[in-house]
Order: structure tokens, then sequence, then C-alpha cells
């Protein structure tokens, strides 16, 4: 058993063609499903009297409300039903609109088509929106290996082949789409950096040792603090050595924290701001430099000094 055990953690079982034999298993059963599901369907409900796309038809029908000129009783579960059941049949289940508004636009156009026809638009375009997000996150991810990892396919094959995508295709959900917005939306969300320099794809192995310096400022209060910082950030487009950025972080306002002091086995909690120090912690980063004198030129020469000061002290080692 210990020896089953270490074969999995080690990984090595995962190879390539282990991985697109897999792949190609499971995207053959996925089609052979819905295959039998259009098989054994009369064209809009399957073998059970459920609509094709079982929760697209909510939003197939609400597209009809807004034809209509009543786009609010999609929203209306009892009106809902009996769309539903006048597309598909009286024994129709209820299947309830729970969008946003905004999506009334979208099932508006679909519903334009007939039912069958909108439903391979919406399936086939919100697969491909999946599909894009994917590759938008390699190309932001994978940095220069990208294009190779995008060449190669085999990411297109794991994605189609995911277990996932036959229950949105079986039941055209809106999983695709929420996906292709979450996974969009996180790739392109400014993280607000006090620095924006190009991280090393290989840190660890670069030569010298590493320093973290603290960004200082002062203000007379918090809204001061964040301008100052602001300033800072503004003018730190990209002032990094190349290799030498290790990565770092901009703090919240002092006001917004919290001090801890302990004295003779009694703690004290207290709330910011902490203005009347000289100088605050604004944020950190690291870099990695050949000497001390190295770190304290560069400082020197740096846009954080402009707005600010920099403290500098290398990583302790035992």
């Amino acid at each position: 058993m210990n020896a089953v055990l270490a074969t999995l953690r080690s990984g090595n079982w995962i190879t390539r063609d282990r991985m697109r034999l897999w792949a190609l298993a499971i995207m053959t059963a996925s089609l052979a499903g819905l295959i039998f599901l259009v098989v054994t369907s009369d064209g809009l409900n399957d073998y059970q009297n459920r609509p094709l796309g079982t929760d697209f038809s909510d939003i197939y029908a609400g597209g009809t409300y807004v034809l209509d000129g009543h786009a609010g009783l999609a929203f209306d579960p009892p009106s809902q039903h009996e769309r539903e059941k006048a597309i598909f049949g009286p024994n129709t289940p209820f299947y309830g609109w729970c969008y946003p508004p905004f999506l009334l636009f979208v099932a508006a156009v679909l519903a334009l088509m007939p039912y069958a026809m909108a439903l391979l638009v919406w399936q086939l375009s919100t697969l491909l929106l999946y599909l894009g997000m994917l590759a938008l996150v390699i190309r932001t991810a994978a940095g220069p290996s990208a294009p190779d990892l995008l060449r190669d396919r085999l990411w297109l094959l794991l994605a189609v082949a995911f277990p996932a995508v036959f229950v949105n295709l079986g039941h055209g959900h809106n999983g695709f789409l929420t996906a292709a917005l979450l996974g969009t939306a996180l790739v392109v969300l400014d993280a607000r950096p006090i620095m924006k320099g190009k991280i090393a794809p290989d840190k660890t192995s670069q030569q010298g040792r590493v320093f973290a310096f603290a960004v200082l400022g002062s203000a007379p209060n918090e809204q001061g603090w964040i301008e100052v910082m602001d300033r800072i950030d503004a003018s730190t487009g990209d002032p990094f050595p190349a290799g030498r950025f290790l990565g770092g972080v901009r703090l919240e306002a002092p006001g917004r924290g919290r001090h801890v002091a302990a004295s003779g086995g009694r703690r004290a909690v207290f709330d910011g701001p902490f203005l009347e120090s000289k100088e605050v912690i604004g944020g950190l980063f690291f870099m990695r430099m050949v000497s001390l004198d190295e770190a304290v030129e560069w400082a020197s020469q740096t846009a954080f000094m402009q707005h600010g000061a920099l403290e500098i002290r290398e990583l302790w080692r035992s």
C-alpha cells in the first residue's frame, strides 16, 4: 500500500499519453450521451418529457416575453411556467428565471430563432467563450511558454473532455458563460500593486542576496496618506532592474490597522491611525542584489524617493 501511495504522490504516472487517452475516452462517452438524448427526444422534449437543454428552456421562455413586450413576466414564476408549458407541453416541469435583467437582451435574440437552433447557438457560443477564457488564462499565466502551450492543443482536448462540459451541454446550463465571465475578470482584475515590475521567471536560481525594501511615508490624516501612496504608485511604473524584482505588496492605510502590544503577560490592542509616528510602512517589496551597497545605490536613484523613503533590510539567514 505504501508503494502505491508513493507512486500516486510522485505524479510520475500522469503522462501525456495517459492524459490524452483518458480525455478521448471521456469525450467519447459524453458524445454518446448527447446523441442518446437527441435520438430519444421528440424534437423539443427528451425521453423523460423534459425540454432538451432543460436549464436553457427558461432563458428561451423569458426571451419570448421580451418579444411580446412583457419582459417583467419572466420574473413571475406562475407566468414563466405557463409560457414554458405553452412551448414544451402541459407536463413541462417549472424552470425559473434566475438571472439578472440584462440577460433578457440575449434571451430576446435567441427567442427569434426556433428552439432547437437557439439551443445550439447558445451552447456553441458560450462554449467558445469558455475556451477563449482558458486560452487567455494560459497566455497570461504561462508567460513566454504560452505560445507553445497553446499550439500544443492538449489543453483544448482536456478542456472539452472535462466532465462538466457534458453536464453543461446536456442541460443547457449557463456554466460556460459563468466560467468565461469569472475567469476573464480574474485575469484582467487590477491587483493595484505598489510596483509594476516584471517578475523573473526563475527567482530561486539567481545569484545574490535578497533584500526587503519597506516603503515609508507620512501624512497628517488617512486621506493624505492615501494620496502620498498613490503618488508613489504612479511614479514607479517599472523602475526595477531586469531580473532583480521578486514581488511586493501595497498595504492599506494605517487607520485600518491594529497595534498589538504585550507587557508583563498582558496584551493591549489599539486601533489606528498611528500617524503620530514620523514615518509608517506603506508597502514592502523584495529584490535580489549583490550587496547592501548595491541596494543603497539603487534606492538612492529610484522614483520611490520622490515622495517617501525606503528602509532596506537583508533577509535573515540562519
